[in-house]
């Protein structure tokens, strides 16, 4: 693994990498293998005009999240942090300590 494998994965170096594999699947060492699977786009989806997801990001819900709603303080935080980040795996890792809490982030942004 390399720190180009680690950036592909949103993360910042190859160490980065390896402290969050090993607490996805445990014990790691240095002589196992990892296999890295790479996917390549073979056909653009036709997504409608009106589809929301086509026209603003994550962060760009969250801005207007906190501008015109009555959110609590704790859905404040986790938007104000994906503003600055402007990644879901870079919130997460912030906020949980982990990238698999990315579905509470995803969460809030849909009831935005």
């Amino acid at each position: 693994m390399t720190d180009q494998d680690a950036k592909l994965d949103g993360l910042n170096s190859k160490d980065e990498l390896i402290r969050e594999l090993k607490k996805l699947y445990g014990n790691l060492n240095d002589d196992d293998t990892v296999t890295i699977i790479e996917f390549k786009v073979t056909e653009l989806l036709d997504i409608p005009e009106n589809a929301i997801w086509s026209k603003i990001t994550p962060h760009e819900i969250a801005k207007l999240a906190l501008e015109h709603l009555d959110l609590s303080d704790s859905e404040r935080k986790i938007l104000d942090v994906l503003i600055k980040t402007r990644s879901l795996r870079r919130t997460a890792k912030k906020l949980f300590g982990d990238i698999r809490h990315r579905w509470r982030i995803r969460k809030l942004l849909k009831s935005a």
